[in-house]
């Protein structure tokens, strides 16, 4: 039972590396390029064939541009139902870091006033 469970978590995995792929219209070799990785073993992650180290997980990650929160199947429930979604991350991660830096300090902000009018 707990095989398929993992079985399962495998595949879902895959898929979503493998959306995530499809929506930067990349091709596995282009990915496994940028990941630094073997096409055999994206081809086997994809498939939900096997799993890998955290080191090359986090190699994928960057290569996508993607949250591992998403490919792993956790939501950011509050992000998404504000309408967020994880597209409000990716943006800032592209920022430049002064830029990154108002941004944070904004949202600080923001949620202070918002805390404070609660009270």
């Amino acid at each position: 039972m707990e095989y398929r469970t993992l079985s399962e978590e495998y595949l879902e995995i895959g898929e979503r590396i493998r959306r995530r792929r499809l929506e930067l219209h990349l091709s596995q070799e282009q990915l496994a390029e940028r990941a630094g990785i073997s096409i055999n073993t994206l081809s086997r992650l994809e498939c939900g064939q096997s799993s890998t180290s955290i080191n090359k997980f986090r190699r994928i990650l960057l290569a996508l541009d993607a949250d591992a929160n998403y490919l792993i199947g956790l939501e950011v429930s509050k992000v998404k139902e504000a309408g967020g979604d994880e597209q409000v991350f990716l943006r800032f991660r592209h920022l430049e870091d002064e830029d990154q830096k108002v941004v944070a300090k904004t949202m600080i902000a923001l949620l202070n006033a918002l805390e404070e009018r609660e009270k």
